[in-house]
């Protein structure tokens, strides 16, 4: 019975550990292949791995433009303001901090504000701006392949799948204890297998994700 559960465990993690890759051949020319890997790799953390094997992590995800792969760095610029109260339209607090505001302008500008202070006829304060930059990492022809985890494609089937390992586990220990199998008797048993096996299955799927892997060089 032991190898039977060894053997369902193994499919089951191995079918949610599974993963797709992309190669330029897929689509119908390296710009769209480019665009599409840019696409999904706006935010995401990436794992880069180079022709020579060396392997460079990314938070922020990664772009590709001629022909070269960029890091994606967010930034934010702050500068000193100071604005006539005749100038200005509303200021929006946030919550219960009068210092931070968004301050917005007779002509529609907004601003996102820190440090805030309305003296007589005008307010001072620190404009922030959250910056988009890119860092240059290597040419293209330099990598191997790129790749993410999508934590969350697989979380569905690991509930099922665990679920229904959960209800087959509760099963064969009922019939084993009691050498007899009863609907009535054992619902109450299958449920709390299926929670149980559902909550266990999720979260190895989480924690394993889904590979998406865009492939440059084989």
């Amino acid at each position: 019975m032991k190898s039977n559960y060894f053997a369902v465990t193994f499919i089951f993690l191995f079918f949610i550990g599974c993963s797709s890759t992309y190669r330029v051949n897929d689509f119908s020319s390296k710009e769209k292949f480019y665009n599409d890997f840019n696409n999904s790799f706006k935010t995401k953390e990436a794992r880069i791995t180079m022709i020579n094997d060396s392997v460079l992590i990314t938070l922020a995800g990664v772009e590709i433009e001629n022909d070269t792969l960029y890091s994606i760095v967010y930034l934010k610029k702050k500068q000193e303001r100071r604005l006539a109260l005749t100038y200005i339209e509303d200021i929006k607090y946030r919550g219960n901090d009068i210092t931070s505001a968004s301050i917005l302008s007779k002509d529609g500008t907004e601003f996102k504000a820190e440090k805030v202070k309305v003296i007589h006829d005008s307010v001072n304060f620190i404009e922030v701006k959250d910056m988009r930059a890119k860092n240059t990492i290597t040419s293209i022809d330099n990598v191997r392949n790129v790749s993410y985890k999508n934590l969350w494609l697989r979380i569905p089937t690991g509930i099922f799948g665990g679920g229904m390992i959960g209800l087959i586990i509760s099963a064969n220990i009922l019939v084993s204890n009691n050498n007899s199998f009863v609907v009535g008797g054992f619902q109450p048993y299958g449920i709390a297998g299926f929670v149980i096996g559902a909550l266990i299955g999720g979260s190895i799927a989480y924690f394993f994700g889904y590979d998406e892997l865009y492939q440059f060089k084989e």
